[in-house]
């Protein structure tokens, strides 16, 4: 998934983010009790250090306990449009919201990576063959399939709809386009 790429169909998602942000505007009465997620520094505190690296599972845990109470216990294969209420509601969860941010830091920081070792490797003399860059750009891209992969996963645990692990270019589309949605949350 990629923050940074432009969309294919900016006015199907930017109807869909309008949509979304009326439904944030003005909240459901929720038809069974909600209960709050315990704030990062609360969890921080009662934990220590080791709790940072349990926050998203915590959240993923406390998200599947909400979806299973209401009755729908599989989201893998919703609609776009079905999504879009699990998506409001996750959009005012603060929990969410930072793990959703960790998850684009993290991405930020392997983009770095990638592209710092790609330039080191083009200023050495002698220049790198194109076997050597070819190579490396399969080594890249296989890293990329692990990133997206852990993305794929630590978007299932945080409960958004249509996230799971796949290869399937069909499902890839459906996820980034929800992908798309969310990235909308943090501008």
């Amino acid at each position: 998934m990629d923050f940074t790429k432009s969309t294919e169909d900016p006015h199907g998602v930017q109807a869909l983010l309008a949509t979304l942000r009326r439904q944030q505007e003005r909240p459901p009465a929720p038809s069974h009790p909600v209960e709050p997620f315990p704030s990062n520094e609360a969890s921080k505190k009662r934990d220590g250090p080791a709790a940072q690296e349990h926050d998203e599972d915590s959240v993923a845990s406390a998200k599947r306990q909400r979806t299973a109470s209401s009755g729908s216990d599989n989201l893998r294969h919703v609609s776009l449009a079905q999504a879009l209420p699990h998506l409001a509601r996750l959009s005012k969860d603060e929990s969410f919201l930072a793990a959703l941010l960790k998850l684009k830091a993290d991405q930020d920081s392997v983009e770095e990576k990638l592209a710092s070792h790609r330039e080191e490797m083009l200023k050495r003399r002698p220049a790198p063959t194109r076997n050597q860059l070819r190579e490396w750009d399969l080594k890249a891209l296989n890293r990329w399939d692990e990133v997206y992969t852990e993305q794929q996963q630590r978007l299932e645990r945080l409960g958004v709809p249509g996230f799971y692990v796949t290869k399937d270019q069909g499902q890839r589309k459906k996820q980034e386009r929800v992908f798309q949605i969310l990235a909308g949350l943090l501008e």
